[in-house]
């Protein structure tokens, strides 16, 4: 999305009218959603993205009908192809790779015998 980007420069003193001209955008969508920078479906979405996160999680080879059981248990309504959706979209996939990215512990220099690259 090239909003936020709108926004930054309009902090750094450049108007968002010439910004928009530039990139070929029309003003009143960008005003549109400065006043509402998440939408209420982002919103939703993220809040279920996050549940099936938490319930994959705890049993990665839950299939998406328990998937989406968890989340109704978790107050989170949806169908069971929303579920199966977000599986398919390796949405629960990127969740764990980032994960585990996070837990590696890096060790920036030590001697590998790679010349330390």
């Amino acid at each position: 999305m090239i909003y936020p980007l709108v926004r930054e420069l309009a902090v750094d003193g450049i108007p968002v009218t010439v910004t928009c001209r530039v990139l070929g955008i029309a003003r009143q969508p960008h005003y549109r959603w400065l006043a509402h920078p998440v939408t209420e479906a982002e919103l939703v979405w993220a809040y279920r993205a996050n549940t099936l996160f938490d319930a994959h999680r705890d049993d990665p080879e839950f299939g998406h009908r328990i998937l989406a059981d968890e989340a109704r248990a978790q107050g989170q309504e949806m169908a069971e192809r929303t579920a199966c959706l977000a599986r398919l979209k390796g949405v629960l996939r990127g969740f764990a790779i980032a994960e585990e990215i996070v837990r590696q512990d890096l060790h920036v220099g030590e001697s590998s015998g790679d010349g330390g690259l």
